[in-house]
């Protein structure tokens, strides 16, 4: 799932209920969302929805999936960028600050050149001037 967090800040989101007593911090208990596009598994995706509701209706954070309403239950599938039309796939690009997930997205060999020239220009210039530099740089 592609997920754009349009604040200035990180959001951590919790994916396990009040009743989980495992450890709170690992790789499958939270997901982080950085600032611009970030990359989501379906699954996370599905158990942040709930708490997200809020933050999509004050408009602070967009997704872009497949919405599918079945019997009064809506799912979301999440689609990689190489499926992504041509122009929306500049525009998350450009808007993503996550050096992780561009590097995940510039070694998927179904990728376009073009996307995968702006990733690496996306790349070198986060590399070059630091994320939060980059957040207000123009292309």
């Amino acid at each position: 799932m592609l997920v754009n967090w349009k604040a200035d800040h990180m959001n951590v989101v919790s994916l396990v209920d009040s009743t989980y007593t495992g450890p709170l911090v690992g790789k499958d208990t939270v997901e982080v969302l950085m600032p611009g596009w970030n990359e989501v598994p379906d699954t996370a995706w599905d158990l942040m929805y709930p708490q997200m509701k809020q933050y999509i209706e004050q408009e602070k954070l967009e997704f872009y999936c497949t919405k599918k309403t079945e019997d009064g239950v809506t799912t979301f599938t999440g689609q990689p960028l190489r499926d992504v039309r041509a122009d929306k796939a500049r525009e998350i690009v450009k808007g993503c600050f996550n050096v992780a997930n561009l590097k995940t997205w510039q070694d998927d060999m179904k990728i376009t050149t073009e996307i995968r020239h702006l990733i690496d220009r996306q790349v070198e210039q986060i590399e070059k001037y630091g994320e939060d530099q980059t957040r207000s740089m123009r292309f």
